[in-house]
């Protein structure tokens, strides 16, 4: 008697090849009926037990190509969840896949509905230490329940942010969290068009309650920051904003602004507000053009810790002293607003909590749990430090 009898033995003994030899094994009737009575008779004359075999008649990549008539590299691809394998051969792979029992059932049937537990992150800028606490929030959560992500930094471009959108569908990623530079109604348009859950961060849309979003109330925040330079004394306030299509971080922060100086009875001039785009170098150049002003404002009003940080060295090399000769006020609580000399005065924002209530948000979504919050507005708070004093007359 032979001893250690493989399928690849029996294969052979019945002139058949080994997926035919596991495709009987798993289910005869689909075999046909003289082959199925070949390898019957092989299986009793060597008295073949699969429930006692090890990993001599394991199933290969062999086997399962050759059932679904196509070669091991396309095997591979399907397991991998490559997107060079057309819809029909992928079919085909996983029901030989299934049929020999060559994964377990769970995963199988992970890789047929396509389930990758993949998401995306798409930002503009990496290197802006926001969107870097946001991705710490959003990588805390998905870890925890056992998702991978894929950082996609746009650098501010549209084409780059469309073609990350175009990667994570041909990768399966089941959603994504979305921090974009621009937010209109064609993009809107576009993002509902696509196959894939997604949760906006630092964006509102409120006219769309199907839409999931995370942000803080930008007007409030704003107001809270210009009331805090009014209460100090200073009258003539100026803002440095961002670009003009930046709905939330640029004009509802300008609103809240407006609304503090209407309410303190303080006129609005236009050569006080100054659009920027968020960076160091531009804050630091309309900075200037506003302390060189023949009327120059007592207070600054940055609408981002970065663009505090321009606009104090700007001051600093015209020779003005940071708070004694004028103000100067942040926004988003960065780290670097704590260390910063002088420390910059600001309105935290949540930004770690931002990004775990978007990634908790959008896995409900594709786990389809039921969640009634998808629009969430977190708290801001006050942060009063030293490059905001008193004005002295």
């Amino acid at each position: 008697m032979i001893s250690n009898i493989t399928i690849e033995y029996i294969a052979r003994e019945a002139e058949v090849s080994t997926a035919t030899v596991s495709r009987y094994l798993n289910s005869p009737e689909k075999v046909a009926f003289q082959t199925a009575e070949r390898i019957k008779k092989v299986i009793q004359k060597y008295n073949y037990q699969p429930g006692k075999k090890n990993r001599s008649n394991v199933v290969t990549v062999n086997d399962v190509a050759e059932l679904a008539g196509v070669s091991k590299a396309t095997v591979s691809r399907v397991l991998n969840n490559s997107n060079l394998v057309g819809e029909d051969t992928r079919k085909a792979v996983l029901e030989a896949i299934e049929e020999l029992n060559f994964l377990p059932n769970m995963v199988a049937r992970q890789l047929r509905k396509q389930a990758t537990k993949l998401i995306g992150i798409i930002l503009p800028d990496i290197s802006n230490s926001f969107y870097s606490k946001v991705l710490k929030g959003i990588e805390e959560i998905a870890y925890n329940l056992e998702y991978d992500v894929v950082l996609m930094n746009t650098n501010y471009s549209e084409e780059r942010e469309a073609k990350y959108l175009q990667t994570l569908m041909e990768r399966r990623a089941q959603g994504f969290c979305f921090m974009c530079h621009r937010l209109d109604e064609n993009k809107i348009k576009m993002l509902e068009s696509l196959p894939l859950p997604y949760v906006l961060i630092s964006r509102s849309v409120a006219n769309y309650p199907q839409i999931p979003f995370v942000n803080i109330d930008n007007v409030s925040g704003s107001y809270d920051a210009t009331k805090h330079l009014i209460s100090l004394g200073h009258k003539k306030i100026a803002i440095i904003a961002g670009p003009p299509y930046d709905e939330c971080s640029s004009l509802d922060r300008i609103e809240g602004y407006k609304k503090a100086l209407e309410e303190a009875n303080l006129l609005f001039r236009d050569d006080y507000l100054k659009l920027g785009d968020f960076t160091f170098a531009t804050a630091e150049k309309v900075a200037r053009e506003l302390l060189e002003l023949p009327d120059r404002p007592t207070a600054i009003f940055a609408i981002s810790d970065e663009t505090a940080i321009g606009a104090i060295k700007a001051a600093n090399g015209l020779g003005y002293r940071i708070p004694e000769d004028i103000s100067i006020m942040g926004f988003d609580n960065l780290e670097i607003a704590s260390f910063y000399h002088p420390t910059i005065s600001t309105i935290a924002q949540p930004m770690v909590e931002m990004g775990k209530k978007s990634a908790q948000i959008l896995i409900n979504i594709i786990e389809k749990r039921k969640d009634n919050e998808i629009q969430l507005i977190l708290p801001h708070k006050l942060v009063i430090r030293e490059s905001t004093l008193r004005y002295k007359v």
